[in-house]
């Protein structure tokens, strides 16, 4: 079963997409703040992180970042609000390299189980 790491500062998105997550039979955990998912990714494997862009302490660009130099090999979905001061194809423009996806929220959910599945079956066959 893959661990996914949910990080939003809006606690009813990141509840709402633990629960279709875990459903879907991910194992699933969340936080509401990047600083906090560094803590939580120095304490625990996960196999990948759907990150808001917008958050704060570190945003979602910031923990992109710390995943990167850190030397971990996990997957990254950053999700950007549609419409407040940058389209997701810009974000994916300036992050290219850094994530594996972008999603503009608010997301479908079917969208974001595809690019879920989408990734973690890439990250097998890479492996």
């Amino acid at each position: 079963m893959a661990r996914l790491l949910v990080i939003d500062d809006n606690k009813d998105v990141s509840h709402m997409m633990s629960e279709i997550l875990t459903r879907e039979g991910y194992e699933i955990d969340t936080c509401n703040d990047g600083l906090k998912a560094i803590e939580m990714l120095q304490e625990k494997k996960y196999d990948l992180v759907l990150s808001d862009l917008f958050m704060p302490q570190i945003d979602g660009i910031g923990l992109a970042k710390f995943i990167k130099k850190s030397g971990m090999n996990i997957p990254i979905v950053i999700l950007s609000s549609s419409g407040v001061t940058i389209k997701a194809s810009d974000v994916s423009n300036a992050i290219r390299g850094m994530v594996d996806g972008v999603l503009e929220k608010p997301a479908k959910m079917n969208d974001i189980l595809s690019m879920v599945e989408s990734l973690l079956e890439k990250q097998k066959t890479d492996a």
